[in-house]
């Protein structure tokens, strides 16, 4: 999903809605916080955040100008890719770590 902000024509938001929900984590919530804080902050422009039960990941960015976003929409959703993956990774080595405790 692309958010534009007609107020604000050079602010761009990449989202990728829904990738979790809380279920993915049902015996605990405290691994799902830790694996998103983890990848918030080892990857650079993005952040994953909660919306209700669903983990949302975003890109936001300003653009130079209006018509840059064509020479790097690739750029940032690589970095959205990454992002949602290493939040995935996390998870399954947080739920892994709990399963040996």
């Amino acid at each position: 999903m692309i958010i534009i902000d007609e107020k604000d024509p050079t602010f761009l938001r990449l989202c990728y809605p829904n990738f979790l929900d809380t279920e993915s984590a049902p015996n605990s919530i405290l691994s799902l916080y830790k694996s998103i804080d983890k990848a918030n902050r080892r990857v650079k422009v993005a952040k994953v955040y909660f919306i209700k039960d669903d983990v949302w990941a975003n890109v936001e960015t300003y653009l130079p100008e209006i018509g840059a976003l064509k020479d790097s929409i690739q750029q940032y959703l690589r970095i959205l890719q990454t992002i949602v993956k290493d939040t995935i990774n996390n998870l399954s080595e947080e739920m892994a770590d709990s399963k040996k405790a």
